[in-house]
């Protein structure tokens, strides 16, 4: 149907914020957050306390506009920023661990020849297989372009070197720096099954398909990230796996989580502290996490179960040596 809602004044959008049931304390202070943020950013934070009928279902009905009793304004834009302040923790790290995971590639294939990623026979057979996103393109195929795009659109000044002097012909120790996470992540899918084997134990896993699943969990947060999107309360359709090892409890807690939680953030905080200790073992990212969910604001409609975050969760192996424990466990 046709979109007929009009341009309202901040405001107009603040009464009629009030006309859906969410009470302001002090409307300077949400109107500024109206000027500098934007109504459908904000938005998204109140989304999870709209009403849902009896009926409701998550993902395919659409709730009511009105918001459940209780609520505040003023918290929701609280709850924006803690939120915020969480997506910059994982841009930190989901940046040192690109950069790693592409050195350690460039590194692996540079061996076999500069340009093995141009090359199908150092690549695993699947490579020649119908794309899931268009069958009509194999896997290889679908990635060179996807390449050679991000090559010659590159306005980088190597990009324009290699372009100019070499006819865009790039070693991979060059050309994988020109890669956004998508194509690294669909590159590690596309090498050899032993290749995926050695980075996977460089990083202290015993497989790559865990590797690659974390990867993919990576790429989904860092684009959400990009795109200042809600991690509060949000349902990520994949959870990543966690090795099940005789004698290493690191992750046994994450089995007992709730389907629920399992799908929200806190998984993924596991896989980047796992991966941030293999990078550097003197790492201080895991003292920021604690610390960070430590200072959550106490107010209405945040909690640590909005990021499936548990119980005395600081207390577990896989955060010890990450700063005193939390005292809001």
């Amino acid at each position: 149907m046709p979109y007929e809602k009009n341009h309202l004044t901040y405001q107009e959008q603040l009464d009629l914020i009030k006309s859906r049931g969410l009470a302001i304390r002090d409307e300077e202070v949400c109107l500024k957050a109206l000027r500098t943020l934007g109504y459908y950013r904000i938005s998204a934070y109140w989304y999870p306390f709209r009403i849902r009928g009896h009926d409701h279902q998550e993902g395919l009905d659409v709730p009511d506009d009105t918001i459940f009793p209780g609520y505040y304004l003023d918290d929701i834009i609280e709850i924006y920023r803690f939120d915020r302040n969480v997506k910059a923790l994982l841009w930190e790290a989901i940046d040192e661990v690109e950069i790693a995971l592409r050195v350690s590639i460039a590194y692996l294939m540079g061996k076999y020849d500069r340009f093995a990623f141009l090359h199908t026979a150092f690549l695993s057979p699947d490579c020649m297989k119908p794309s899931k996103f268009d069958p009509s393109r194999t896997n290889y195929q679908e990635f060179r372009e996807r390449l050679d795009r991000q090559i010659l659109g590159s306005g980088e000044d190597f990009a324009k070197h290699f372009r100019t002097k070499y006819n865009a012909a790039a070693p991979v120790w060059v050309a994988i720096e020109l890669w956004d996470f998508g194509t690294l992540a669909r590159f590690y899918q596309l090498m050899l099954p032993e290749d995926r084997h050695t980075i996977a134990q460089e990083y202290g896993l015993p497989g790559s398909r865990i590797l690659g699943g974390w990867i993919q969990a990576l790429n989904l947060i860092r684009n959400i990230c990009a795109h200042h999107g809600r991690l509060n309360r949000r349902h990520l359709p994949d959870s990543p796996r966690f090795p099940r090892t005789h004698g290493d409890e690191r992750y046994s807690h994450i089995s007992r989580l709730s389907d629920r939680d399992k799908h929200r953030l806190y998984p993924v905080l596991c896989v980047l502290i796992t991966l941030m200790k293999q990078i550097d073992p003197q790492t201080g990212w895991g003292n920021r996490v604690v610390e960070t969910f430590r200072s959550m604001p106490d107010i209405h409609g945040l909690t640590l179960t909005d990021y499936g975050v548990p119980d005395r969760w600081s207390e577990e192996e896989i955060w010890q040596g990450s700063a005193l424990l939390a005292s809001k466990t």
